[in-house]
């Protein structure tokens, strides 16, 4: 069902931003979980690192 959402959403906006959406709901989903554990998440303790892992992600998205 989401699915068929996000395809709706991609026809009627840029493609780009579902991706984002879904980037995002990822990322509160992550500190969500992260608060439920009550376990400090380590993208904040390593910055660098998780960043490094979305950039090759993201990076061919934008390339295109």
């Amino acid at each position: 069902m989401s699915f068929l959402l996000i395809y709706a959403i991609g026809q009627v906006i840029s493609p780009i931003w579902p991706l984002v959406l879904i980037f995002v709901l990822a990322w509160i989903g992550q500190i969500i979980d992260h608060s439920i554990k009550r376990k400090k998440p380590s993208f904040f303790k390593y910055l660098r690192f998780s960043l490094a892992g979305r950039l090759r992600v993201v990076k061919p998205l934008l390339m295109t």
